[in-house]
C-alpha cells in the first residue's frame, strides 16, 4: 500500500520497440519505485493490437500514432512529448506531483 511518502510514477511504453513479454518486468520494476500512478503506451494499431493483454491486465491509457512509412518515428516523439507533458504539469512538486517517469523503449 503505497503511503503519502510514496513517490508517484509515470511509466511511458513504446510499444515498437518492447516486446509485451515484458510488461509485467516493467510493471514490477515501477511498483517496486512508487505508486504507479500513470501508465501510457505509445504505438501504430499493429503493434499496440499485440499489447491488447497487457494493456487490459495493467490498465494502459493506449495512445495511437499514425506511421506514414516504416522510417518515421512518432510514435517515440509522442513518447518524448507526453513524458514532457507529464513532467511540467507536476513540476509543482504538490500531492500528485510525478517524482520519476519511466521510459521503457
Amino acid at each position: 500500500m503505497p503511503t503519502e511518502e510514496t513517490n508517484n510514477i509515470a511509466v511511458l511504453i513504446d510499444a515498437e520497440n518492447v516486446d509485451p513479454a515484458y510488461a509485467g518486468h516493467i510493471m514490477s520494476y515501477a511498483y517496486s519505485l512508487g505508486n504507479v500512478c500513470i501508465r501510457e503506451i505509445y504505438g501504430s494499431g499493429i503493434s499496440l493490437n499485440e499489447w491488447a493483454d497487457p494493456i487490459l491486465t495493467y490498465s494502459i491509457h493506449t495512445n495511437f500514432t499514425l506511421r506514414p512509412n516504416r522510417y518515421k518515428n512518432s510514435s517515440d516523439i509522442c513518447l518524448v512529448i507526453g513524458a514532457m507533458e507529464i513532467l511540467a504539469a507536476t513540476r509543482e512538486g504538490g500531492k500528485g506531483a510525478v517524482a520519476a517517469v519511466v521510459i521503457a523503449s
